[in-house]
Parts: structure tokens; sequence; C-alpha cells
């Protein structure tokens, strides 16, 4: 080991040797270099000669280049670096320190990923001490902090590369077993009919103009599905925990809001209030509140999914989230859309999204039912999401009965009724739907309830 490398020891965790015996191995055995390059990224690697090298591989490699000693040696010194990483003799070196059994690959390669993640946060925590013991604003030094730790984690999410035939195997099994694939159920048929229920890896969106119903909608969901005995998470940037519980406590008891919120619950109503507090008591659902910025949803997300074993995550609403500042407020809500549809990959559950519509749907004359371009800065929300709901209530507009073929097959009243349109559903139908909104106890139900049925048509050729 030479003055440099005996240097380095000293300063931060590393695995030099076993660097060596990766770049090594990558030189003299083809396949092992396939999974090395598949595996390990160049910054984790730690001193700049075996960066030097292991960039080389990569770039003969993907020149279809063969790759051992001559040809790296011979790139190096066509880029100047040959010098740089102590001449050939150290390429010799490196390529005896090879692994003989490929079998080893896997656990050499998470031990040298393992140092770069403490260096990581060796380094990251370092700059947080100095910038807190600074003059700078504490909320922007904590909240930089996050989405540091957030990318730092980001680069440990490896890509997952998948064989089709295990795949098409298991779809093939899956077929013959008659295995049903619908996720969870909500108990509103116009999501569990056309979604199959709310699935994993999903991102759903609900959009709305204010006074629609988007979070009665979104909390009867989350207390169908936690009485299930499911647990979910609930990310409000619109209201504490006490106003949500309010809500539930009115939607179970079938008690006016206003006397939950109020405290005046009228004597009859006491009984059936302690049962739904009762209820709820008992249910898997987990608040947090004033989580704006997505690294710190993202982290409370993934702690809730290995404290809590999180089944299905509600968020609202996507409008006030804070997103990459780098960029307009369109490219800011695009980056948030990304992100959530990534995290509900990646912790593989439904992510529910709350948004607000534009004043475009007021604006507009007719019936003023949404359409997908009324989502605000709508371009990547419309693209990442693999649901969009819109609600629409005709009695918030003073019409007097729902048209014929418009959510109904009937002309009927508008009291108490929602309209649903599915406008996107990727992998499934879309269409319009209708549930009916109480909206004294922010209860949401089935029109079949009194002895409707929704219209199942594509939305298509309607009249706005």
């Amino acid at each position: 080991m030479n003055f440099e490398d005996s240097m380095i020891l000293d300063k931060m965790p590393q695995a030099i040797e076993i660097e060596k015996a990766l770049l090594g191995t990558a030189l003299t055995d083809e396949n092992a270099a396939v999974r090395i390059i598949d595996e390990l990224s160049i910054n984790e690697l730690y001193i700049d000669k075996h960066k030097y090298i292991y960039q080389s591989i990569n770039d003969l490699f993907e020149k279809g280049t063969t790759v051992d000693m001559l040809t790296v040696s011979d790139d190096l010194r066509n880029k100047q670096k040959i010098e740089a990483i102590g001449g050939v003799y150290y390429l010799s070196e490196v390529t005896a320190e090879a692994l003989i059994f490929s079998s080893q690959l896997t656990h050499y390669i998470l031990i040298v990923k393992q140092k770069h993640l403490q260096r990581e946060l060796i380094t990251l925590s370092q700059r947080n001490i100095q910038a807190a013991k600074s003059e700078a604003d504490i909320f922007d030094v904590y909240d930089q902090s996050l989405e540091q730790h957030g990318r730092i984690l980001d680069g440990q999410t490896q890509d997952k590369n998948i064989n089709i035939k295990q795949v098409v195997t298991q779809v093939y099994e899956d077929i013959l077993n008659g295995k049903k694939t619908k996720g969870l159920t909500t108990g509103i048929n116009a999501i569990d009919q056309n979604f199959y229920g709310l699935r994993s890896k999903k991102l759903y969106i609900v959009a709305a103009r204010p006074g629609m119903g988007k979070t009665a909608l979104a909390l009867q969901l989350a207390l169908n599905v936690a009485g299930q005995n499911h647990s979910v998470g609930i990310i409000s940037l619109e209201m504490d925990s006490d106003e949500i519980t309010r809500r539930m406590v009115s939607n179970l008891s079938q008690t006016e809001l206003s006397q939950v919120e109020l405290n005046e619950v009228q004597p009859a109503k006491i009984d059936d209030v302690t049962k739904a507090v009762d209820e709820i008591a008992l249910m898997p659902i987990h608040f947090k509140e004033m989580a704006s910025n997505l690294i710190r949803i993202r982290a409370t997300a993934k702690r809730w999914k290995i404290q809590k074993n999180l089944k299905c995550l509600i968020i609202d609403y996507l409008q006030l989230m804070d997103g990459s500042k780098d960029g307009n407020r369109e490219q800011e809500i695009s980056s948030i859309s990304r992100g959530l549809k990534r995290l509900a990959m990646e912790l593989d559950i439904p992510v529910i999204c709350l948004s607000q519509l534009s004043r475009n749907v007021e604006n507009r004359g007719g019936l003023k039912i949404p359409m997908l371009s009324d989502l605000r800065e709508s371009g990547a929300i419309e693209q990442d999401a693999d649901g969009v709901v819109f609600l629409w209530r005709p009695e918030y507009y003073d019409m007097e009965e729902v048209p014929q073929g418009m959510f109904v097959p009937e002309p009927q009243g508008v009291k108490n009724f929602l309209g649903l349109r599915i406008a996107k559903n990727r992998g499934g139908r879309i269409g319009d739907f209708s549930c009916k909104f109480f909206g004294a106890t922010q209860k949401i139900t089935n029109l079949q309830s009194i002895g409707q049925s929704p219209t199942n048509e594509p939305v298509k050729d309607l009249p706005f």
C-alpha cells in the first residue's frame, strides 16, 4: 500500500482493498464486470485513481469494447490519467487482487456501498453542524438537511433488474389460480368497481373546486379502509388532527358536524358519539400535520411503512406542498407529482392526493363539470397520476336537477347528489358515477343505497 492510501485510511470510512478487488475482477471477468457496473456507481468508490479506472471500464463497456488491463491502460493513457493512477504497475496490482469466487461479489459491493453511505452521512452531519451554528434561518437549515438526507437515501435505491421469464411465469400462475388483483376495498362502488380498489404503487388524484367534498371523500376512504384494519396515514396541510378527528366522529356517529365542532352534542346523540369514538380509537390511522415539504412527507411515510405497516397514504392537498424552488410553480408542481408517484412505487402502497382545480371551472358556462385541463399546473399531474377523479355537486351551483345521461340514467333532484367523474384510469374504464354526500355529517355513501344505479358510460361527447 502506498503513502496516499495509508493517509486516506485515517480520514474517512473506506474499503480500499475491496475496491481494488472489485476493479480487478471487472478487468478479468466479463460476466462479473456486468454485475459490478450494474450495481456500483463511480462516486461510491473512495480514492480518485479507483474512480478513474472504473470510469474507463464503464466507458469501454458502453462502447462494446473488450475490457481488460490492456484496453483500460490505453484508454487511461488517451485520457492522460495513466500517471494519476500510478501507471500500468498499479493496474497490474489491481488485476492481481481479482476475486476468485464470483459468489463474493454481492457481499463486497455491499461493503463498498456501506462505506460510501457512511462518508456521505458524516459529511452531511459536519455541514449541518456548521450551518446550525451560523446565523442562517434555522428552519431553512432544517429543510435543507432533510432534503439532503432524502437525496442520499435516493442514491441508495437501486433499480430492479427483472427477468421477463420470471414475470410472465408468475402472471400465468396467477391466471390459472384465479388470483384476485383487487386493491384495498373502499366501500365506494365507483372506486372499487372501476379502479378495482386502491391498488399498490398507484397515485390517485381527487380534484375539485372548494366545497365539493374532497376532504370528506378522503376521510370516508380512510375510515372505510382503516375499518378493515389496514394502516392509513393522513398528511394534512390544511386541517389539524383535531379538526380531522371531529369530522370522523361526525361521520361515524351521524351527528351534525357543527355540534361536534362546538362541543354541543345533543343528549340523544351522546351514545352514538361514544360508539364512534370507541371505533375510531381502535383504527390504525396516523396523522401528520404541516409536513409541506416532499422530503418530510417521504420520511414520514417511510417511517409509517416500517413501524406501522402503512397500507395507504392520503395527502390534503397538492397545491399546499413545497417542491424544488428551481423554476416556476408549474415545474415545482411537476417535481412534487413525480415524487408522489415514486413514493407510491417505492413503498408499494396507493397514494391519494387531493388537488385544487383552477377557476376555469367557475368561469365556464353550462354544467361546470371539471375536465383534466382544469387541474392547476396540470400537465405533470395528469401524466403522473394513475387515476384522476373529479367531484361535482350540482346543488352547489343552484341547479334544480341532474340531467338525464349525466351521471344518472334518469333526471333526478340535486339534494345530496355527488358526481364522481373518473377522467383518467390507467388500466381501467373511465366514466361518470354517482354517490350521496351528506354535508352536515361529512358522510359519503353509494347511490345504490337509495335504490339508484350509476351510469357506466365512458366520458365522451358530453355537453359542458
